[in-house]
């Protein structure tokens, strides 16, 4: 678990050490207040992932465990596709409101690399499930071949693309991580079914972000507040499905 862990931990800060290695401190500084901003993001599903981790690890056998694992996953798309869509709106705004101006070309890389977060999200929630269930050999597996994707692509795409190189290196790294777990899942514990939710989520978020986009707002505080409420009013129904109704 150890050794797992370290390797997660790779994927996560390998990026900004070798942005800073080949390209200095001026680009690490605006990929790494991007970062900053995105890691609180993570805060969130990180709480689902708490929530999650001890009713996992109680799960009698694999057919409880894919159910409690499909609702986690469930939650993981209802937060995330809207989190991405929105930020795309709201991230020039938020970050001047952090950090102040001249910090536009992060803002500019939070639209692109917040698209990572559907991947990573789950990765979290993959990752912590395996070591509940006892799978450690295949969570040290993963990670080790993540963790060598993550310098390899790292070390070629900023020498020629900077932080958008990084970017681009996380977003392809938590996509190839997301499809091997996946396919992992589906030989332990059979298909992750949420094809369902997936698609009210994406459309509700979609219909959330044409609003925005369409609407303009005075400051940042309103577009995330009419954001929450167009979102929430359209996703409550599959929360009460889910999470609600007996």
């Amino acid at each position: 678990m150890g050794i797992a862990g370290i390797l997660a931990a790779v994927n996560y800060k390998a990026d900004t050490v070798i942005l800073w290695l080949i390209k200095g401190s001026g680009q690490t500084g605006a990929y790494g207040a991007t970062m900053k901003v995105y890691e609180l993001i993570k805060l969130v599903p990180a709480l689902f992932v708490v929530n999650f981790l001890p009713l996992a690890a109680a799960a009698k056998d694999n057919k409880e465990f894919g159910r409690i694992f499909r609702k986690a996953a469930a939650a993981i798309i209802i937060f995330a596709l809207p989190a991405a869509a929105g930020l795309t709106i709201v991230s020039d705004g938020l970050i001047r409101l952090i950090y102040g101006p001249g910090y536009e070309s992060s803002a500019m890389l939070l639209k692109y690399l917040v698209w990572m977060s559907v991947f990573s999200f789950f990765e979290n929630l993959f990752f912590s499930a395996y070591i509940v269930r006892g799978l450690y050999k295949t969570a040290l597996f993963v990670n080790a071949v993540s963790a060598a994707l993550t310098i390899t692509l790292n070390v070629f795409l900023v020498r020629y693309f900077g932080m958008w190189g990084s970017a681009t290196a996380c977003i392809v790294v938590f996509f190839i991580l997301f499809i091997m777990y996946a396919a992992s899942y589906r030989t332990r514990f059979g298909p992750l079914v949420i094809f369902r939710e997936f698609l009210h989520s994406a459309a509700a978020a979609g219909i959330m972000w044409t609003v925005l986009y369409f609407i303009n707002l005075p400051n940042i505080y309103a577009e995330i507040a009419l954001g929450a409420v167009i979102y929430g009013a359209l996703i409550a129904p599959l929360i009460w499905k889910l999470y609600v109704k007996k």
